[in-house]
């Protein structure tokens, strides 16, 4: 394999040369500042950043090349705007080049590596493991028909007609229903995260899962060509950022959702209402659900952007007050909060207690 191939980067070169502060097209070198909490600014060939060696599986999987293909109509589709054509004219290119971005980061598949180490961490405190054992026994009388059949589905397929005619009757289902919740202890729920986190940490669970996810959409998207549903402006507006440069923050994209609050677009899902897409050191793409005037200022996006990476912005010049931006990035990377994994922790415990073939 070429070594450029396993180059993969998830923020492509040509949208970071856009940032770029020195160039020379002729001989196609760019240089950008890459600015990050924990070192030093450094001025980098766009070619030496934003990337990771087979960060997209390799070859095999073909996503890199689709990518090249995909940069290429792209990048017109900027030069395109850069020459004045209005961007509403650009949906369909636009919506899927913001929603490819957004699902092929690094920021982002890091972040969900995050999200299921935060989430089996969390099973290691008591009060959780309490709270989850009430949640369970609560699901276990308010749907007990539910739980019934998904025990009854257990048994060989021949005795399970006579089981449900059992089950139909006020005593058996008050002894089944009390069995149910009986089993479900802190002890026993203890026991089965224990072999369940063991067999993550093993197995380098959370990376795994993080990775195959990821290149799963990016698949979908390159081979089906759409985004998804809930993801379908209405319409586009570039912010010009006047004497102020714009930064490009590792997330790329970030959205404001209706009720204001700023963060992942793959977070808001379907609460989106502005993605907000820094596209050059002048320029920032916005995807409305409305129409009227952007909600934030240049200002506000800048800073959204910087707090939302989880480790690096890009920027055409050094700024001057470098110590307050560098110790503002990362500063709201999560993405979800702990109140939103703990309802998705409880949820997925009770859809796996509902499984057939489920021992919780």
């Amino acid at each position: 394999m070429a070594p450029e191939r396993r180059r993969n980067h998830f923020i492509p070169i040509f949208l970071l040369n856009r940032f770029a502060s020195k160039s020379n097209e002729k001989k196609k070198i760019f240089k950008i500042w890459e600015i990050s909490k924990s070192s030093l600014p450094r001025l980098m060939s766009t070619r030496n950043v934003g990337f990771e060696r087979d960060f997209y599986g390799g070859e095999d999987t073909g996503i890199e090349v689709a990518f090249s293909k995909e940069e290429s109509n792209f990048g017109q589709v900027l030069t395109d705007i850069d020459r004045g054509r209005s961007p509403s004219e650009l949906n369909d290119e636009l919506t899927r080049f913001v929603w490819l971005q957004t699902i092929r980061t690094r920021a982002l598949r890091l972040q969900f590596e995050s999200l299921g180490q935060l989430l089996f961490d969390m099973l290691q405190e008591d009060e959780v493991v309490l709270a989850l054992v009430d949640k369970i026994k609560s699901d276990f009388i308010t749907n007990q028909d539910r739980h019934i059949e998904a025990e009854i589905k257990k048994l060989p397929p021949h005795q399970r007609a006579t089981a449900r005619v059992r089950a139909r009757h006020p005593v058996a289902r008050s002894i089944i229903g009390k069995m149910l919740t009986e089993r479900i202890t802190p002890e026993y729920l203890a026991k089965q995260i224990d072999s369940l986190r063991a067999r993550a940490n093993d197995q380098r669970l959370f990376e795994k899962s993080a990775v195959s996810g990821q290149l799963r959409g990016l698949r979908k998207l390159i081979e089906e060509g759409v985004s998804p549903p809930h993801f379908q402006p209405a319409s586009w507006v570039v912010m010009q950022s006047g004497p102020d440069q714009v930064y490009l923050g590792d997330l790329c994209a970030f959205s404001i959702s209706d009720s204001g609050e700023t963060g992942s677009l793959m977070k808001h899902g379907k609460n989106w209402d502005e993605v907000y897409f820094p596209i050059s050191s002048k320029m920032i793409l916005v995807a409305r659900k409305g129409a009227g005037h952007p909600r934030l200022t240049n200002d506000e996006v800048n800073m959204a952007s910087v707090e939302h990476s989880l480790k690096y912005i890009y920027a055409k010049e050094c700024p001057p007050a470098i110590d307050h931006l560098r110790d503002r990035i990362g500063k709201r990377a999560e993405v979800i909060t702990r109140a939103e994994a703990e309802s998705i922790l409880f949820d997925s415990v009770l859809r796996k207690a509902a499984e057939p073939d489920s021992n919780v």
